[in-house]
């Protein structure tokens, strides 16, 4: 209203100053926008400065520039790091007028908002930014003295408390130390009489450090505890929800280190009710995973899956929350448990077909985890309005789920009614906005259902699963926990899974000896591994208890076995290990044995629809240059198709493959070249192609595999080194190797090895599969088990036939010099008494993934 009345002369000293009051009064009105009020605020600050300059107004200019700052501080708007960035340029500013000689007192109060910023700060090295927060801090407090400022000395001793509590460097027990000591000092002048909100913070934060600084002296139970409960006389559920629920929840974790068990039940209960998943999902979280595992502790069933139920719910949301990498590994880390013990928690009460949908939740949750960095676009004929609204709302979520987090962080250190109502008002947009991304992925999951399957998880049913099956068809799938293995035995007609329990020991021991031998061996390459591989194998079966499941499911007669591994049990070949009566299971099931990522992703198969009428075969062929039976196996098998597409050598690049027209046609995809796979970032494991000029890499990784259109494509044939090998190191639960890329890129099945198999002997098992999959039209699973049992029982009269069946093949599309040469190789290895080929290292490395 004055600004109304004022003349708007833009060289008006006065007309600036009433800028800055303006600015100043937004930064802290309390109706209307939070959001649109600090934005006006910065608008009025920027038109102050517009005629204060450094040189005419040197005292009005740092003003306007330290109340710049403090609004670019805590602005929502725009990318919060830049925000951070520029309130921190602004304050140096303000500081180049107010020095410690001539504004003491502002230059103090720059300082400590310069130190906020440095705290706050996501921008740079985190150690180095708490460190520059001390450092100025404490440039604060030689003008912010007790004598001379006491209240704002306590609050600068508040604040430095807070970047010691959370500092890096240094020695944590000294950190812990110091934090403390400045805790207590700001206690001095915060009184809960006083300044009850300022010291129910500090004492908050000092019960805080000192739960953990003490943590194995029983002699501080009841300090913390009481401390505590002072805290929540100033913080209650009517006047500081979110302050109450956090001290409800540390309250709970001090009453379960000193087995206060009922306690601490009641404290996170009280938490929960202001912690929700919509709310605040990363605290709802942390709570009702902790009270799962009292209840789990007390062996309190129900109540353990309500308190995992609520946990699992944000877990399967947390790709659309903004954090850190660290805060990811350890939600990652901490899902792990929480479906680990809701799976044993059903079991416990006997509900064996819940336990199995949460095992398969587990892995599905992964694999949205895997691809939470990924921008994945669905595929096929999605509406193009479709598409630029899950652009929009890609956009809009991070941004306002970053707000809220900045929001939350600064309502945890003080009680600012405005930080409270902007909060709120953003908490709503968000969940508006996800309510809008689900409709949006609905709408796509018709027509790119895998798409679906890399933003949210999508629970399966046990009746699902059952659908997938045949009378004669059984899935075994495993899932490991910290103590227990469980084996979950599915056939069609079952009201119930069988379920076969061994001692997750066990397991771990005979598959860390299998993976010594493959390490010290130079991955079973070395003669000695060939040697040592059935008595190891022999072991994983007796660990696996193999022969004891067969038996379970004797009772059914089957023809057909689909195994989904769990964790390590990705790299075993777990359909070639010796059974007690020397068979293996590609004995025992004649339709084929074949494995899968879960339920879910086998469910996503059956469902599409691939023309079985239209070959079209796409190979890429030798791109290193260094394969020679390469050729061999890609101009054999190409002969049983009229339309192929071959990139041979320097032509097989990945950019000659990726831009390649014919790609949407693909039925038979195949690969003869090198692959390679990354434990320590498995989104960079990688087929190796030929680089050319203008070509970064030559590498096709998994990240970009993810990102292929192959909807027609039947079978990838992955003729490479360990391209079916997944992350064993990694926290996650699901199938993550090169064959998953393949099956969500829309391949209905993939051939992968998981050991380095010589080529020649790749290109004879894989002409063969070839043979019995188009000759004889079989099944991808059973047509490479036969030929994984032709290799197994190998005669020299069944190599002079499969000799004779490929010699017009190569005659007809090979020089002649090369036809000798192959033949020649082929007769030495084929026509011998006992051939070497005969050994599992030579057959059992490869397996059919998908259906």
């Amino acid at each position: 209203m004055i600004l109304s009345m004022q003349i708007h002369d833009t060289l008006s000293e006065d007309w600036a100053r009433i800028q800055n009051y303006l600015g100043n009064a937004y930064f802290d009105r309390i109706v209307g926008d939070h959001i649109e009020n600090i934005e006006i605020a910065i608008s009025a600050h920027k038109k102050s400065l517009s005629i204060f300059t450094h040189k005419t107004s040197p005292e009005d200019w740092a003003i306007g520039q330290m109340n710049l700052a403090n609004a670019y501080r805590i602005r929502l708007k725009g990318d919060y790091s830049e925000n951070i960035e520029q309130a921190i340029v602004t304050y140096k500013k303000a500081l180049k007028v107010f020095t410690y000689k001539t504004f003491p007192e502002k230059w103090a109060a720059t300082q400590n908002n310069l130190a906020a910023a440095y705290n706050n700060r996501i921008d740079g090295d985190r150690e180095k930014n708490i460190e520059q927060a001390i450092v100025t801090y404490k440039k604060a407090l030689k003008v912010f003295t007790y004598k001379t400022f006491p209240e704002r000395w306590a609050m600068t001793r508040h604040n430095l408390g807070i970047a010691y509590h959370f500092r890096i460097q240094g020695n944590r027990t000294d950190n812990l130390r110091l934090a403390a000591t400045n805790y207590f000092q700001a206690l001095e002048v915060y009184t809960s009489e006083e300044f009850p909100q300022q010291w129910a913070s500090s004492q908050f934060h000092l019960v805080n450090v000192c739960s953990e600084f003490y943590a194995d002296n029983p002699a501080f139970k009841e300090f913390t505890i009481s401390g505590y409960l002072r805290v929540l006389e100033t913080y209650t559920r009517e006047a500081l929800p979110e302050h109450w629920a956090m001290t409800q929840h540390n309250l709970a974790t001090t009453y379960t280190k000193y087995n206060n068990v009922e306690q601490a039940i009641s404290c996170y209960q009280k938490a929960l009710e202001i912690y929700t998943k919509d709310n605040f999902p990363l605290d709802c979280l942390k709570s009702a995973s902790n009270l799962g595992n009292l209840y789990f502790f007390t062996k309190q069933w129900f109540k353990t899956i309500s308190s995992y139920r609520l946990a699992i719910d944000v877990i399967e949301n947390s790709r659309n929350v903004v954090i850190s990498d660290r805060r990811r590994q350890e939600i990652i880390a901490e899902s792990i448990q929480v479906f680990a013990n809701i799976t044993q928690s059903h079991i416990e009460l006997n509900q064996i077909d819940q336990a199995l949908i949460y095992a398969e939740r587990s892995k599905a949750r992964n694999v949205t985890e895997l691809l939470a960095s990924r921008e994945l676009y669905p595929k096929g004929d999605v509406d193009p309005e479709d598409i630029e609204k899950l652009k929009e709302l890609r956009r809009r979520i991070p941004t306002l789920d970053r707000q809220l987090q900045v929001l939350e962080q600064s309502n945890r250190n003080d009680t600012n009614p405005l930080t409270q109502q902007a909060r709120e008002q953003i908490s709503a947009e968000l969940k508006q906005a996800r309510i809008e991304l689900d409709k949006v992925l609905e709408k796509i999951k018709p027509i790119d259902p895998t798409f679906t399957l890399t933003q949210t998880v999508q629970p399966i049913t046990f009746g699902d699963i059952q659908d997938l099956l045949d009378d004669q068809t059984a899935i075994v799938e495993w899932y490991i926990t910290s103590e227990k293995t469980f084996a979950f035995l599915i056939t069609k007609n079952q009201t119930q899974p069988i379920l076969h329990t061994v001692k997750t020991e066990t397991i771990a021991g005979a598959v860390q000896q299998y993976l010594e031998l493959y390490d010290q061996t130079k991955r079973f390459t070395d003669s000695s591994a060939k040697e040592e591989l059935e008595a190891v194998w022999i072991n994983l079966r007796e660990a696996l208890q193999l022969d004891q499941i067969l038996e379970q499911l004797q009772q059914f007669n089957l023809t057909k076995l689909i195994l989904i591994p769990h964790r390590s049990l990705h790299f075993l070949p777990l359909h070639a290990l010796p059974l007690v009566d020397d068979s293996c299971l590609l004995d025992k099931f004649p339709a084929g044995v074949s494995y899968a990522p879960s339920c879910q992703l086998l469910q996503v198969l059956e469902r599409q629809e691939k023309p079985t009428n239209k070959d079209h075969f796409f190979a890429i062929k030798n791109p290193t240059e260094d394969l020679l039976f390469s050729e061999l196996e890609v101009e054999a098998v190409s002969d049983y198709f009229q339309e192929v597409d071959i990139l041979d050598r320097d032509n097989a690049s990945e950019t000659n493959f990726r831009t390649h027209t014919n790609l949407e046609k693909i039925s038979h995809l195949h690969f003869s070249c090198h692959g390679t796979f990354n434990f320590q970032s498995p989104l960079n494991s990688a087929l190796l192609l030929n680089k050319t000029a203008n070509e970064e890499d030559n590498r096709l990784t998994l990240a970009e595999i993810f990102e292929l259109n192959l909807p027609n494509c039947r079978l990838v044939t992955l003729s490479a080194c360990e391209t079916g090998i997944t992350d064993l190191s990694s926290l996650g639960d699901e199938y993550i190797g090169l064959p998953s890329g393949f099956i969500y890129a829309g391949a209905s099945a993939v051939i992968s090895s998981l050991w380095p198999v010589n080529d020649l002997a790749t290109a004879i098992l894989l002409i063969k599969t070839y043979q019995n999959l188009k000759q004889d039209s079989l099944h991808v699973a059973v047509a490479l088990n036969q030929a994984q049992q032709w290799m197994r029982t190998l005669t020299p009269e069944k190599g002079q036939a499969f000799i004779d069946s490929i010699t017009p093949i190569v005659q007809r599309r090979l020089p002649e010099k090369k036809v000798q040469l192959f033949l020649i190789s082929l007769k030495g290895v084929l026509l011998k008494p006992e051939s070497d080929y005969r050994h599992p290292y030579y057959w059992a490395a490869f397996t059919v993934v998908g259906i």
